[in-house]
This record gives structure tokens, sequence and C-alpha cells, in this order.
């Protein structure tokens, strides 16, 4: 009889070290390569910083084209220097990508809260309305680059460095 509880402790050991081999194996890839891409963008040569247009916010985006495997990625683009940077393993497989750039800027109108809406309740406990008023903002970088794009970008193995877009249209007053 002694024997056999031996017996369990191999077999339980066989397992246990079978099941390792398999986690192993599992981790040593994530999956297929994914390549960085960085660059700079403008508009009519100049960053969103000296557009002076009240820009909050911008971010570029690469969208695989037909036949090309994986996502979307993107990052937000430095307002101060129209820079960005998709790092490799965040960024995206090889292949030919639209490219969409979107921006938002204040335009100065305030808009009030929706007193039937959530803040409702906050403002009939003794909040200020102001403290729920925002100040609208609006993309304002035409369809051509973002909806409905003109830009491609064919991201190769490796670094992609030097990726620039200077978009070309008239700003909104």
């Amino acid at each position: 009889m002694p024997a056999r509880p031996a017996r369990r402790g191999v077999v339980s050991r066989i397992v246990v070290a079978g099941c390792l081999g398999l986690v192993v194996a599992g981790c040593g890839s994530d999956g297929p390569d994914k390549y960085g891409v960085s660059g700079k963008v403008t508009v009519n040569g100049k960053t969103f910083k000296d557009l002076q247009k009240d820009v909050v916010s911008a971010s570029i985006s690469f969208v695989p084209e037909e036949g090309t495997p994986g996502g979307t990625t993107g990052d937000e683009i430095n307002l101060e220097t129209g820079e960005y940077r998709v790092k490799p393993g965040k960024g995206a497989q090889a292949g030919r990508f639209k490219i969409q750039i979107t921006a938002h800027r204040k335009t100065g109108k305030i808009l009030k809260p929706d007193l039937a809406g959530p803040g409702a309740s906050a403002v009939a406990q003794g909040a200020s309305e102001e403290s729920f008023q925002s100040e609208e903002q609006v993309q304002f970088i035409p369809d051509k680059y973002n909806k409905s794009t003109e830009l491609t970008f064919e991201i190769q193995k490796g670094d992609n460095e030097g990726a620039d877009f200077d978009l070309k249209f008239d700003l909104p007053r």
C-alpha cells in the first residue's frame, strides 16, 4: 500500500510540470509584431498652439485599410510641437493605413446645464447652476482629414519616423 501514495506524488508532479510547460509556452509571444510610428502634424505649416484658436486637444489615428491586419491605433498630438509617437508594441502591424486627424477648440459659448437632467438633484440640494456649466468645444478639422480621409501611410517593419502631415485648409473664425 505505501507505493500508491508515492505513485500519486509522481503523477501529480508530471501533471504540474506539464501545465507549467503549457503556461510558459503560451507566454513567449504577445501576438503579431506591432511597430512604432512617429511624426508631426501641422495646419498650414503651423502647430496647433500657433493657430491661436483655443485648441484644447488633437489626436491622430491609424485605421487599417482593407487587407491590412490588426486594429486602429493612435496617439494624442502635442499641441505645442505638433509631435506624436505611437510606441512599438502598442503601434500597428505592417501595412497600409488611413490617417484620421481630429482637433477640438473652444467656441467661447457657455453651455448651461439641463436642469431636468443629472445635475438637477445637485442644484436642488444647493449646488450652484454655474458649477455645472461648461465651455462648448467643437471639432474643426475638415472631414477630408478624418471621417472621409484622403491621408494614407504605410507602416513598415521597424520604427517608422517622419510620418508628418501638414493639413491645408482655411481656419474657421
